[in-house]
């Protein structure tokens, strides 16, 4: 959704339609699974993106590639539950699918527009992946570099670990295991200054590229005439492959996102207490249309100008508030 959202923007401004406005692209979900393995992967977060002209980061758009598949792999069948179904197994490989199709038709792309090959080692400054989990961030990024990888490179595989094909490695774990290590360099180098969002928040499904991509503008790796590629992934599923090229310094950018400082601002919960806060949210959900709840004091455990549900009545209408900032406050004594 919201990669869908940022190119339909970008699509927009380039368009004869464009009346000189801005865009506002906003990328974020709430990832909670019911009690198991996933459950640790979880996590939340929002990026908002301000799209225009003359930014400080361009998507290259002559070369977008996706992929889409009709697939049960994450699903939410019932409506008294936000936890998915998934089918871990089947999510991997849809995603694995998705990264070879979406990788071939960019370097197609990018061939036809620049006359000449791409690939992640010569092309590509930095490396951007949907990020469930850091560890199929890492096993993706050894695909992109075997799919690169010259038929005498891999040859010596073969002789090591038998005959393969580039989209097969996953099935072969030492196979993997050894292309991971191969190109451990380049991926400190490209990958790792845009994870640090993921591994510290978990996932958050539809805004993860966009949080990573925070990542990389906040270290001080981000710099003039650098390129990112991008991949955007969504179970059902849908994917996409692009990529951002940095045309000046982001130094303006990295201190508004102040990325350690809000960091720094979470509130950090024990596991028993975490799982307390989820089973309540359960019941919520299973109550169905809830009877009359009403907030009459106001929340102490939210950030400054965080909007929450004050009240819902017996047919379900919410009212909302917010909770106080002094930017609240000095944007109503302007209004004055």
């Amino acid at each position: 959704g919201g990669t869908s959202a940022l190119l339909n923007a970008v699509n927009w401004i380039e368009s004869s339609s464009w009346d000189g406005r801005y865009a506002i692209v906003v990328a974020g979900d709430i990832a909670v699974y019911e009690q198991g393995p996933a459950r640790p992967t979880g996590g939340a977060g929002v990026v908002a993106m301000l799209v225009g002209p003359h930014a400080p980061i361009s998507l290259e758009t002559k070369q977008i590639a996706s992929h889409m598949e009709h697939v049960y792999d994450f699903y939410k069948p019932h409506m008294d539950s936000e936890y998915p179904v998934v089918d871990g197994k089947l999510s991997n490989d849809c995603y694995m699918r998705s990264i070879d199709s979406c990788y071939s038709r960019y370097k197609f792309l990018y061939e036809k527009a620049n006359e000449k090959p791409f690939s992640v080692e010569n092309d590509s400054d930095f490396v951007i992946l949907h990020s469930p989990y850091t560890k199929l961030v890492q096993k993706s990024f050894a695909r992109l570099c075997i799919a690169d990888s010259t038929p005498e490179d891999r040859q010596k595989l073969s002789e090591e670990f038998g005959e393969f094909e580039p989209t097969t490695i996953h099935k072969n774990r030492d196979l993997e295991k050894a292309v991971m290590d191969l190109h451990k360099e380049k991926f400190t180098q490209s990958v790792s200054p845009g994870l640090l969002v993921s591994q510290e928040c978990g996932n958050m499904y539809t805004g993860s590229v966009y949080a990573s991509l925070c990542s990389l503008i906040s270290s001080q790796d981000a710099k003039l005439d650098k390129r990112a590629l991008v991949f955007s992934y969504g179970s059902g599923s849908a994917a996409s492959m692009f990529s951002l090229r940095f045309n000046r310094g982001v130094d303006k950018m990295r201190t508004a996102i102040n990325l350690q400082n809000r960091l720094s601002q979470r509130t950090k919960l024990t596991p028993e207490e975490y799982t307390q806060r989820l089973s309540e949210r359960e019941q919520k959900y299973k109550s169905g249309v809830p009877t009359q709840i009403i907030h009459n004091e106001k929340p102490t455990n939210m950030f400054p100008g965080t909007y929450y549900v004050k009240s819902i009545d017996p047919l379900g209408r919410r009212q909302y508030a917010r909770t106080f900032s002094t930017g609240i406050l000095r944007a109503a004594r302007y209004l004055r």
